[in-house]
């Protein structure tokens, strides 16, 4: 009878933290679930028919959990992508009424969140975006960081949004976008060391990234390396640059110094840092 709880109590837990289950039922299989654990080891003999209220208690929160879940059932996952369709359509408050429904017999979800938030982007409602965006319970996810950095890239200040890109490659350390932005952001405050490590970690990811091969050249000149720095220079025309980025790096080998430009780019800031994109 002990395994029968423990298998109730793995299920709350996936439930709960996994797979999307409605916390209220999921919460009270884990307690039943947990109750009936401990009777199981202090009851003995004919003591523990007590334990059988508590074994149907957790067949029939086990049904319910799935039935207010962020996807755990089809009339859900129908609906919402209806509210998406809706919203993409430019249908902003039919979508938002279809929201509020689902969240009304369903309760709030991630998902639901998510598609409100896109509802007012579309309409360049950053804040009421962000407020959405801020009650999402899983901030640790790629979804998270782009829906962020696309809110911050507009509304928000350059500091915001540069932390979001430090925060987002210590969370994200197999996103290679994560890295090269960190590295972006080191870069432009002077710290080679620290950019050339976000830099390196986002060629690992991806050994094609031209431009983290171009900005590990900068560092590499800068700080008298030079034949670090030709290797990836050449590596980064191999990997296709732009005609700018080009002529870059032949001044860095002509002259073995910065470029002078008129653009901005001379202190070596990406304007990805300033827009959210490269």
């Amino acid at each position: 009878m002990g395994a029968f709880f423990v298998v109730f109590l793995l299920i709350a837990l996936f439930g709960l933290f996994w797979l999307g289950g409605n916390g209220l039922f999921c919460g009270l299989l884990l307690l039943a679930a947990l109750a009936g654990a401990g009777l199981s080891l202090i009851l003995k003999g004919r003591k523990r028919v007590w334990m059988c209220p508590l074994a149907v208690l957790c067949l029939v929160f086990c049904l319910f959990m799935g039935q207010s879940a962020e996807g755990g059932i089809g009339e859900y996952n129908e609906k919402l992508c209806q509210a998406a369709e809706k919203v993409e359509r430019g249908e902003l408050d039919e979508g938002i009424g279809l929201l509020d429904e689902l969240d009304a017999e369903y309760g709030l979800t991630d998902r639901s969140l998510y598609v409100r938030a896109e509802g007012w982007l579309s309409v360049d409602e950053y804040g009421e975006a962000l407020r959405c965006v801020n009650k999402v319970q899983d901030q640790k996810d790629r979804r998270w960081y782009g829906y962020m950095e696309r809110i911050y890239a507009v509304e928000g200040t350059e500091k915001e949004l540069e932390n979001l890109y430090l925060s987002g490659a210590e969370e994200l350390p197999e996103d290679g976008y994560m890295q090269y932005m960190a590295g972006l952001v080191r870069l432009g405050a002077g710290a080679y060391d620290s950019a050339e490590y976000y830099f390196r970690r986002a060629l690992r990811l991806n050994e094609k990234e031209a431009l983290s091969c171009y900005y590990l050249g900068v560092i590499c000149q800068e700080q008298g390396r030079t034949r670090e720095a030709g290797q990836y220079f050449e590596e980064a025309k191999k990997q296709g640059v732009d005609d700018k980025k080009e002529a870059y790096i032949e001044w860095y080998l002509e002259n073995g110094e910065k470029p002078v430009t008129d653009d901005g780019d001379a202190d070596l800031k990406s304007s990805g840092i300033q827009t959210g994109c490269r």
